[in-house]
């Protein structure tokens, strides 16, 4: 909140119509770290490594030891927690969302639940929230731990002798709080053909924030300023946004694109499509252009549209003889609320935990084998944590999309007729998937 407000203090000044949108959003606060025990043996295992507390698993105080209840199905049924009542439910990954199997163990009178990864990888790192999560809908109050593929291994010999108990100890808070969207809208442009530029304010309870996403939030105040000093009249609206709480699960965005949907529908119908800047300073960039991978699901005209937006950066970076990847926009930040409602959407990005290969180091320099951005989400986001080089690049490819976009006779039309992604590179270049669940 404290964010939003200095925000609309600076817009104050800007001859723009300012307003905003409260909702309500749920926080979670882990207090102490967790820990998993094997009782037998005093067997601990290491938090953050074996094991992780997932967030918006549990609300309280929780010292467990109890035995491990395996589920033989996915948990994705009620009918496969018969008989779990009071101990802790030991369920593998796969076939439905973490929320779903943890809200059924809860609802069967689980002390709490444990997900095991099926296959080797990272611990499950999903929120335990529906998604999207609006307010009203429900939160799990029991502890939902992750572990790992050997971990999980291991558990399962354990929990075939059910005598054997686990102590499982959580110290976490979930509360619900009101928090914002803030909007500063040209007064001039077609009312009927509104263009938004966003970018998240919220930043994750570990890290201050300033690559994510300070730099996009950032971006579009002074874009927002650097427009209005022009003295321009846009063909089309421009309205800047400031999203709350993308970091729980673009909350902001979709409870603002969901609110017009069901209470102005008029206003929703003139929204031609969004654009979204989220991390655009990352130390070890890779400059990525948002690319839509085609999806029966989603309408012909968000999907054309998208790759008119598309075209237009690449057109940018062509006209500066400058190198760029892509990446899906299939999930990781608040465009993919406006491609869930069928609305063509952009984005630019420098990169969270993509690696940089050796091509990549020749390309844009760095660090080898190292992600974009090794303070993703930790408390080094701080304000050593930027590249003023790629700050200088981001922010100009952005301002030179929004003023064609914004100055386009027939926006809709030409989003609709959409543009064909074709790059003399193409093979130069790589598509990375965002591996955000969203």
């Amino acid at each position: 909140m404290k964010s939003a407000e200095w925000v609309g203090q600076q817009l104050k000044v800007l001859p723009c119509l300012l307003h905003n949108q409260t909702f309500i959003a749920p926080t979670w606060a882990q207090h102490s770290t967790p820990s998993l025990v094997i009782q037998q043996y005093n067997l601990a295992f290491q938090n953050n490594i074996d094991f992780v507390g997932l967030r918006y698993g549990g609300s309280g105080d929780y010292h467990i030891t109890s035995k491990l209840h395996q589920i033989n199905n996915f948990g994705c049924n009620s009918s496969d927690f018969v008989g779990l009542e009071g101990e802790i439910a030991f369920i593998p990954s796969g076939s439905c969302t973490i929320f779903t199997k943890a809200f059924l163990a809860q609802g069967a009178n689980a002390s709490a639940v444990i997900i095991y990864n099926t296959a080797q990888g990272s611990l499950p790192g999903s929120r335990v929230l529906p998604s999207p999560w609006f307010e009203g809908d429900p939160l799990v109050t029991v502890p939902v731990f992750g572990v790992s593929f050997s971990v999980g291994n291991y558990l399962r010999e354990i929990s075939i002798n059910n005598s054997w108990e686990v102590l499982l100890r959580s110290n976490t808070t979930i509360y619900t709080t009101p928090t914002q969207n803030l909007f500063c809208d040209t007064p001039g442009g077609d009312p009927n053909s509104t263009i938004i530029l966003g970018a998240h304010l919220d930043s994750v309870e570990a890290g201050p924030g300033i690559n994510d996403n300070g730099s996009g939030s950032a971006t579009v105040l002074e874009l927002a300023i650097q427009w209005f000093a022009t003295g321009l009249t846009p063909k089309n609206r421009i309205r800047f946004a400031w999203w709350g709480a993308e970091e729980e699960g673009l909350l902001g965005s979709r409870n603002y694109l969901r609110y017009l949907e069901q209470h102005d529908q008029a206003e929703f119908n003139t929204i031609a499509l969004g654009l979204n800047l989220d991390m655009v300073g990352s130390p070890n960039f890779i400059p990525m252009i948002g690319k839509y991978s085609s999806d029966p699901s989603v309408p012909t005209a968000a999907r054309n549209g998208s790759n008119y937006i598309t075209k237009l950066f690449m057109d940018h970076y062509a006209s500066i003889e400058a190198q760029h990847e892509f990446i899906e926009m299939t999930a990781g930040s608040d465009h993919y609320a406006f491609i869930e409602k069928g609305i063509p959407a952009g984005r630019i990005h420098s990169g969270a935990a993509q690696k940089k290969d050796i091509p990549l180091k020749r390309k844009y320099g760095g660090l080898i084998n190292a992600i974009a951005d090794t303070c993703y989400h930790q408390s080094c986001d701080d304000l050593q944590n930027f590249s003023s080089e790629i700050l200088d690049q981001i922010p100009v490819a952005m301002a030179s999309v929004l003023q064609t976009l914004a100055n386009l006779e027939n926006l809709r039309e030409k989003l609709r007729e959409g543009a064909a992604i074709i790059s003399t590179n193409a093979q130069d270049r790589i598509t990375f998937k965002d591996k955000h669940e969203f």
